[in-house]
C-alpha cells in the first residue's frame, strides 16, 4: 500500500507477528521479522522462522461483527451444509485431525468398504456399507467405540 494511502478494509496490510506458541521470538524471527500479509484483492502471504507460504482471505460476520477468515491460498471452501459434517461426525472429525487417516471406497474383490487407520496399521473396517452415508454412519461409530475403549474423549 501506497504511503498516506488509508486501507480499503480494517482488515488490509502487514501485521506483524509478536509472539508465537511454542516458539520463540529468536526462531520466529530468524529470516525476517514475522509477519502476516492481507491484500485488497483477498490474497496474503506469511513468513516466520523458515516458513512461508501464500493465504486467502475474506470478511464475514461473527457473532454481528465483521471477522476475517484465513485459509490456503487455492482451496476450496466448504458450503455452509459441508460445514458441519464436523458437528454430524465428530468421531471422524477428531481421528482424521490428528490420528490416522480413512479409506472409504470400492475396493475390487471386497466391494464397498470403509477403514479407519493409525499410523501403526489398522484400527477399524466395515465391508457391509453399500453407500457413503452408511459407511459413514458406521465409522463414526467404530471410530467412537474405539475411543471409548481406549479411555480417549470422542
Amino acid at each position: 500500500m501506497a504511503a498516506g494511502k488509508k486501507a480499503d478494509s480494517p482488515f488490509t496490510g502487514r501485521r506483524h507477528i509478536v509472539s508465537m506458541t511454542g516458539w520463540d521470538e529468536d526462531y520466529f524471527n530468524e529470516e525476517v521479522r514475522a509477519f502476516i500479509e492481507f491484500g485488497e484483492d483477498g490474497t496474503g502471504s506469511l513468513q516466520f522462522g523458515c516458513v512461508s507460504g501464500q493465504t486467502d482471505w475474506r470478511t464475514t460476520a461473527r457473532d454481528g461483527e465483521p471477522v476475517r477468515e484465513v485459509g490456503r491460498a487455492g482451496m476450496v471452501r466448504p458450503t455452509v451444509k459441508q460445514e458441519a459434517v464436523e458437528q454430524t461426525f465428530p468421531a471422524i472429525a477428531k481421528w482424521v485431525r490428528g490420528y490416522g487417516h480413512l479409506e472409504i471406497g470400492d475396493q475390487e474383490g471386497f466391494g464397498f468398504v470403509v477403514r479407519a487407520r493409525d499410523y501403526g496399521g489398522l484400527v477399524f473396517e466395515d465391508d457391509r456399507p453399500d453407500t457413503l452415508a452408511e459407511a459413514m454412519a458406521a465409522l463414526e461409530k467404530g471410530l467412537a467405540e474405539y475411543f471409548e475403549r481406549e479411555g480417549w474423549e470422542s
